[in-house]
């Protein structure tokens, strides 16, 4: 079986970005402490302050729409309307990965690491 890639971009309601980030978190953090065929998550953050990119792995077709047909998903879908103005989610499969791309970064809060406080390290450091 193939992974497969879900790639959404979302447009955020003024003000809710945070706590966006914050549920979403919460969410995949619960989601990836018992296997359910999510492979891992990344959450991007637009620099204008109101868009997300979600990109979450599957391990296969079968199991994206396994976990997008789960009762806990669809509370977590519930919760989040209330953040969101519109979503634009995509099905892919990889092409290519070039090096470097899976190397850990420090741009993004650990799993349980609260998106406020990685926004207190970013005015930090934007702070000289």
């Amino acid at each position: 079986m193939k992974p497969v890639i879900v790639i959404n971009r979302l447009a955020l309601k003024p003000g809710t970005i945070d706590e966006f980030i914050e549920a979403q978190l919460n969410y995949a953090s619960a989601l990836m402490k018992k296997p359910t065929g999510l492979t891992g998550s990344r959450l991007y953050r637009g620099l204008d302050g109101r868009t997300v990119v979600l990109v979450s792995e599957f391990e296969s077709i079968k199991a994206q729409e396994e976990i997008f047909q789960s009762p806990a998903f669809k509370e977590n879908l519930s919760k989040l309307q209330a953040f969101v103005e519109s979503s634009s989610p995509a099905i892919y499969e990889e092409a290519y990965t070039t090096d470097g791309f899976n190397i850990a970064r420090d741009t993004g809060p650990a799993f349980g690491e609260s998106p406020r406080r990685l926004q207190e390290n970013r005015d930090a450091d934007h702070a000289d």
